[in-house]
């Protein structure tokens, strides 16, 4: 049964089916609403996307999105969905049944059946062909409580292949209308509606920053004072009202550099360049100054307010043009400055700065880069203010890619970094153009450089001088701060090895184990290869561990990128080499805390997919004793055996009790 109700409430013309389709009559609105809509208010819902011309054939693949702006639950009962000509006329509509959208999140509607097996999986219900067909051009769509308007848009014209959605910075303040301006062509791919690689959309997802059409263009390093801007004078317009009013001014803290690329693999010193903000708190970007280290800037200028909200991240870009910087998302603003790859005589430290008025609001700094690589704030370290070069600062994940495959996530969400303090690599830039080569040192590199298996001998990973002696302060679970416990030799063992995985070699596949024999704290301990390669785990908290925990160490935490490891204790940046090499004749696992070596684990071959395991009668020695060096040319250690398996299917027991070997 069709639990959608179609309205019929066809004029006096419209005598037939067959007469009312070709006079342009269409089901109407209820004159008065059912009761049960009454309490939901104009704005707390709003259209946020829609598919009206999917590549290919449109049924089955046209969609409509809404996000629930408020705090609670809103339950969408006899609420009418509707489409139209953008006059109102041929008006379509269908009552929509119990259905709830949770708070703050987003509901596609779509054109399918409703049967959860054959929907796409984006789609939370199916209204059918109640609608009819969503029109390509001259449109209007969204819902109403009877005849009053609770959300709706209009459109003139879609681009095949591609949902229209409302620019994310509008998403959240968007009362019954917004015009086009505010709207732009979805740029993510949708892989779940053929043909593939022909539709873009982001359904159920948060949007995009549009490129908007208020005049951001730089300034050319025009003094602020020099620009007649209503920030300056602290009055703006808003877009929504079209009101003027007080600036909503962003102070020291509400807007923070979250991530910099200044060394793309396409574009560099040029369109490829970007960096990202976050904003801590909702205020205006009128009259912001964006700057580098040196003499470059742009201002931000408008008749408009530039609105933008807590929770945004908001990318900034030396170009707009997809096919030059990378395939970035639309850019909230262009800027007109260099991004230099690293330090130079003239500049120890590269900078992103943001001013309002000459005062600076925040700053980050580096002194080298990786190309395509970029360089990320941790989401863990939002609110503290510190330059790229701390502990709060890591490169891109090797699983994080966006456009044409550079590393970062350009206006989306940043991930936790290790808890290490990591830098973006070497600088590789080729450029003779960009700033000198120098790379200062004392910071561990992001591990990706990966030779082949046979002649890698880890990488060269300079790390930074940590006081790792006992007594060192950290804050235990429950916020108390105490003198760390370090671990002593035998408290700590690294009891399997995957060298070789099927999935993310010499990359994120590569995992170690450690079993722990002693409570202790792992703050201050180094993870490290047999060469100079190594990651220090650094934290504010005490990292404690208690016996018999065994502990995963992956070069990636993601479970579809490292082969579908169980929860990881932490990442490391270094790589483990397959086999032997005319350099290192052994292959080794080391862990030191305070220079001083606790336990390795050495091998000299790997076997593909599967990991190395110490014997069980080689764990649990006594803590503080001496443990002896094992591996696959030892008699210690031996290849997991068939049929053990985790994962995606290679042999191996990460986090769990080792095998009794053949």
């Amino acid at each position: 049964m069709n639990i959608a109700k179609e309205f019929h409430a066809f004029s006096h013309l419209c005598l037939s089916s067959a007469l009312a389709l070709a006079l342009g009559c269409a089901p109407d609105l209820p004159d008065h609403p059912d009761a049960e809509c009454k309490n939901v208010a104009a704005g707390e819902l709003v259209v946020t996307e829609f598919m009206a011309d999917p590549a290919g054939s449109d049924t089955g693949k046209q969609y409509i999105e809404v996000y629930n702006t408020t705090d609670h639950v809103i339950d969408l009962t006899g609420l009418s969905l509707f489409q139209s000509l953008s006059d109102g006329s041929r008006l379509n509509a269908t009552v929509l049944p119990r259905v709830q959208i949770p708070a703050h999140a987003f509901f596609v509607l779509g054109d399918t059946g409703n049967d959860v097996n054959t929907r796409p999986g984006y789609v939370n219900y199916g209204y059918g062909s109640a609608l009819g067909a969503l029109r390509h051009e001259n449109g209007r769509l969204g819902l109403r409580c009877g005849t009053s308007v609770i959300t709706e848009t209009t459109y003139a014209q879609v681009t095949a292949g591609h949902a229209r959605e409302l620019d994310r910075a509008m998403v959240l303040n968007a009362a019954v209308s917004l015009g086009e301006s505010y709207w732009c062509d979805g740029t993510e791919p949708l892989s779940s509606l053929e043909p593939e690689g022909e539709n873009f959309g982001s359904p159920g997802a948060a949007n995009s920053a549009c490129a908007r059409a208020d005049p951001l263009s730089d300034s050319g390093g025009t003094s602020a004072a020099n620009i007649d801007s209503g920030a300056i004078s602290g009055q703006c317009i808003d877009a929504l009202t079209g009101a003027t009013r007080d600036a909503m001014r962003p102070q020291l803290g509400d807007l923070q550099v979250s991530e910099i690329m200044p060394a793309p693999s396409i574009g560099n010193n040029g369109p490829g360049e970007w960096f990202e903000v976050v904003a801590n708190n909702d205020v205006d970007l009128n009259g912001l100054e964006l700057a580098n280290e040196g003499t470059g800037n742009t201002f931000l200028i408008s008749d408009t307010c530039l609105s933008v909200h807590s929770g945004d991240w908001l990318l900034f870009a030396r170009g707009t043009d997809p096919t030059k910087n990378g395939r970035l998302p639309s850019p909230t603003a262009a800027f007109d400055f260099n991004l230099a790859d690293s330090s130079s005589s003239t500049y120890a430290e590269r900078a992103v700065i943001l001013r309002l008025d000459g005062t600076e609001l925040d700053r980050a700094t580096w002194t080298k880069s990786t190309k395509g690589v970029s360089l990320q704030r941790s989401i863990s370290g939002l609110g503290l203010a510190q330059g790229v070069n701390s502990s709060n600062w890591c490169a891109a994940p090797v699983d994080k890619t966006f456009g044409t495959g550079d590393r970062g996530t350009p206006g989306a969400a940043n991930t936790s970094c290790p808890s290490v303090v990591v830098d973006a690599g070497l600088n590789n830039s080729s450029d003779p153009s960009d700033a000198s080569l120098n790379n200062a040192t004392g910071v561990v590199d992001a591990g990706n450089d990966n030779p082949s298996a046979a002649s890698d001998a880890g990488l060269d990973n300079a790390r930074d001088v940590f006081d790792a002696s006992p007594g060192n302060r950290c804050r235990d679970a429950s916020g108390v701060l105490r003198d760390a416990v370090p671990p002593k030799v035998g408290d700590l063992e690294v009891t399997e090895v995957m060298a070789a995985p099927s999935l993310g070699n010499n990359g994120p596949g590569e995992w170690f184990e450690v079993l722990v024999n002693a409570d202790v704290d792992l703050n201050g301990l180094e993870l490290a290869n047999e060469g100079t390669g190594s990651t220090l785990l650094i934290s504010d908290s005490c990292l404690r561990v208690t016996v018999d925990d065994r502990l995963v160490f992956a070069r990636s935490a993601e479970p579809a990128t490292n082969g579908g490891l169980p929860t990881v204790m932490s990442t490391f940046g270094f790589t483990l080499a397959d086999s032997s090499s005319t350099t290192y004749a052994e292959r080794s696992v080391v862990l030191r805390y305070g220079g001083a070596e606790l336990d390795r684990m050495n091998w000299t071959k790997s076997t593909k997919g599967a990991s190395w395991q110490l014997f069980l009668s080689a764990l649990k020695a006594d803590a503080g004793s001496t443990i002896a060096a094992a591996g696959s040319n030892f008699t210690q250690a031996c290849v997991t055996p068939s049929g053990v398996t985790f994962g995606s299917g290679d042999r191996g027991t990460p986090g769990a009790e080792n095998v009794v070997c053949p």
